[in-house]
């Protein structure tokens, strides 16, 4: 039924479910299946759900589930990060309860790491939660490992205060742990035939670990005791379930199964990243072919721009070099007119008055025709000279832009008339 959970979510865009259903089925193969490298591939698939997961929940016991593994396979620097990630995920998550049992975990890994302020930090965090806790084999859980740290650190009063607070808050199921440590207490102190009793009770618990932890008390106790008999016994019995838990939880395949994913991991970056260099530089090419291009086409209707300007200004040139030319074409013919009349009247002193009078009325009117004439030539020259001087100023701007000047004799040429 999993698998098919599994199979569902496999192609689908929810990261919450699909890293759910790897979860659970990692469970399954753990807890019921004893398939370690298995499960701990589901784990690791679901491990690489959890950037796009939100249910944090989750998040924390894939973490949880992860370090658990390498704890029990011997990986404990992976275990505490996992487990560190775990508590992280439980904080965000608010889930009290579950980040005292990861808190527990590490509690376990910082005293193999001889790490005392972590412990110590760990102690007073599991203190804070224990007393809003409502479940009493967590409760006793806390009791039992803080009991454990005080021995550690010789504070055997405090201990056997917090494992008597174990031994009382245990449900009805004998709390095998928490003899064995109690039975450890009373060995420092002195007192064998308790510890030995309660060594007895604890080796009736079906952990193994428990079991091997006994047997190396017993081991050492006989030593001390010069029993040889006793000492071959226990050594044996600790190695026969040493190699029992070494072998149920596969050690050498999990960590196959770990330096796997490291180094799929470890490709996938590299392969992003370089996929990202490689996105950016065509990219770039791109962007830089298409502002290429429009430099190019914006260059191209500069210069259409700028060819059409001038075209207008070169007709519009030639129109007044046209006008210039007529005008004063005409202007001299009427200049010629009026001065062989006026030549006629000074030569020919015969004139009669009537006749003088006619050609001075000639005269008059070419003059005035004349003047009226130079005034259109100019009223004409003067919109022609506006025009013209648009287009310049127009050309000046498209040069400026285009960076291609217009000549100057275009730019600076004026036109006048011969009065």
């Amino acid at each position: 039924m999993i698998d098919l959970a599994v199979e569902y979510y496999k192609d689908k865009n929810d990261a919450d479910k699909k890293g759910a259903a790897f979860y659970v089925k990692g469970c399954i193969l753990e807890e019921y299946s004893k398939d370690i490298p298995n499960a701990l591939l589901a784990y690791k698939e679901a491990e690489k759900c959890i950037p796009s997961m939100n249910d944090k929940h989750y998040v924390a016991r894939i973490y949880s589930s992860l370090g658990y593994i390498n704890q029990c396979s011997f990986n404990f620097e992976l275990a505490k990060e996992y487990y560190q990630k775990a508590v992280q995920a439980n904080i965000d998550g608010k889930d009290t309860a579950a980040q005292t049992s990861n808190l527990l975990n590490l509690l376990q890994l910082y005293h193999i790491f001889h790490d005392t302020d972590s412990v110590n930090q760990c102690i007073t965090k599991l203190l804070q939660f224990s007393s809003s806790l409502k479940d009493s084999i967590l409760q006793s859980k806390i009791y039992h490992n803080i009991a454990v740290s005080k021995m550690y650190q010789e504070k055997y009063e405090e201990a056997e205060s917090f494992f008597s607070c174990a031994l009382h808050i245990s449900p009805a199921s004998p709390p095998y742990k928490t003899m064995s440590g109690l039975a450890q207490l009373y060995i420092k102190r002195g007192q064998k035939e308790r510890a030995d009793s309660l060594f007895q009770n604890a080796l009736l618990s079906k952990d193994l670990s428990l079991r091997a932890y006994i047997y190396n008390q017993l081991y050492d106790e006989a030593w001390k005791a010069e029993n040889y008999k006793k000492i071959a016994q226990y050594a044996r019995l600790y190695i026969d379930t040493s190699d029992s838990i070494y072998n149920s939880h596969l050690h050498q395949e999990v960590l196959k199964v770990q330096r796997k994913y490291d180094h799929m991991q470890l490709l996938y970056q590299k392969s992003r990243q370089t996929n990202i260099i490689y996105s950016s530089i065509i990219i770039i090419f791109i962007v830089s072919g298409i502002l290429w291009f429009l430099f190019i086409q914006y260059k191209k209707k500069r210069k259409e721009e700028n060819e059409k300007l001038r075209a207008e200004i070169a007709e519009l040139v030639e129109v007044l070099d046209k006008m210039s030319t007529s005008c004063n074409k005409t202007q001299k013919e009427l200049q010629d007119q009026i001065n062989a009349l006026k030549s006629k009247q000074e030569k020919d002193v015969l004139m009669s008055p009537e006749e003088y009078a006619a050609i001075q009325n000639t005269i008059d009117k070419l003059t005035k025709e004349k003047e009226q004439n130079e005034k259109e030539q100019h009223q004409e020259y003067e919109k022609l000279q506006a025009q013209f001087e648009a287009l310049n100023q127009k050309l000046k701007e498209v040069d400026l832009k285009s960076a291609t000047p217009f000549p100057k004799c275009y730019l600076q040429e004026k036109w006048t008339f011969d009065s």
